[in-house]
């Protein structure tokens, strides 16, 4: 009987001295002062890799201590991909439960309105360490763009202008999702039927809207300029928007000559009636608004006043005057 209170107390003593080293080792923080560390897991990636990575940014003594982690807390079963920020205020402890609870860090990337398809899909790699065909092949994939309700031949247009949060190594397809379903949300039951109601299909609108985004230097214009090509839509003028031009000229870095209106291209609203085959760019929610409820005007024309602003007028006497008048002032 003796020996069994001798062995209890013993077996007691070494829990006791184990919980102690265990919660000191738990609450040590790892990380020096010098700053933060990231550890970064991969698709793909075993427990003994994380493992590698973990003693290489010294966030436990070592892979094997790391690897018993694993074994005995089934760790190595709940690691997700992802990137994971520490700094030198948290304790191993912290790590852990980050670790196993696939609480990863977050990506933020903002969309400005009247950005390209090729900019955007630069940016969403740059941001999330994809390759960039990745992203490239996946906006110009029908299968792809279709299976998220959307005719059209490209995302050019649909990767709606905000701010997001997005996991970092969350793959393109989640990524791109993201963006398009945020315009589906903003595109309410109530604007798509004002959408109806114009007639217009999912893919004229954000036609359109891409016209006033790519025009609209002052937000306060969105609407004037929207009454501009809703009227000569409907009195079958041609809407010679500039931009569409620079867009079927792939950009330019220099001012819009007159030799460039002859470009032989669906995208050139100078040479053809009509909406171009789609977006030119991203619009925002205010641009796709404006396209959905114009000024009620009767103006057909407009031109830069060189201070960003637009001059407004209802015929082309008026308007050969406001260019005359613009021109004057800018000699």
């Amino acid at each position: 009987m003796k020996y069994w209170r001798i062995l209890v107390l013993t077996v007691a003593v070494v829990l006791t001295v184990a919980a102690a080293s265990t919660a000191v080792w738990f609450s040590s923080n790892p990380v020096s002062d010098s700053g933060g560390v990231s550890l970064f897991i991969y698709p793909g990636d075993t427990g003994a890799r994380v493992a590698e990575r973990v003693d290489s940014l010294h966030l436990f003594p070592s892979t094997w201590s790391f690897k018993l982690l694993c074994k005995a807390t089934n760790l190595d079963k709940c690691l997700k991909i992802g990137r994971y920020d520490f700094t030198n205020e948290h304790s191993r402890w912290y790590i852990y439960r980050t670790l196993r609870e696939g609480k990863s860090s977050f990506v933020k990337i903002t969309i400005p309105e009247g950005w390209t398809l090729e900019r955007i899909t630069q940016i969403l790699a740059e941001s999330t360490s994809v390759d960039l065909n990745e992203f490239s092949q996946l906006v110009n994939d029908s299968r792809f763009i279709h299976s998220q309700g959307i005719e059209a031949r490209s995302l050019e247009g649909y990767l709606f202008p905000q701010t997001y949060m997005i996991p970092w190594g969350s793959p393109p397809e989640y990524t791109v999702r993201t963006l398009t379903n945020q315009l589906m949300n903003f595109m309410d039951d109530s604007l798509r039927t004002r959408m109806r109601e114009i007639r217009f299909s999912l893919h004229e609108l954000i036609t359109f809207a891409s016209l006033i985004e790519t025009e609209a230097r002052d937000g306060e214009e969105r609407r004037h300029i929207s009454s501009v090509y809703h009227n000569r839509l409907r009195k079958g003028m041609l809407l010679q928007c500039d931009p569409t031009v620079i867009y079927a000229l792939g950009g330019l870095d220099r001012p819009l000559l007159r030799k460039d209106l002859e470009i032989d291209s669906p995208y050139n609203t100078y040479k053809y009636s009509g909406l171009p085959p789609g977006p030119i760019c991203s619009p925002g929610a205010a641009s796709i608004t404006a396209a959905l409820y114009p000024e009620e005007t009767n103006y057909l024309y407009f031109v830069a006043d060189g201070k960003g602003r637009h001059i407004f007028s209802e015929t082309l006497k008026q308007h050969n005057i406001a260019r005359r008048t613009v021109k004057s002032e800018s000699d």
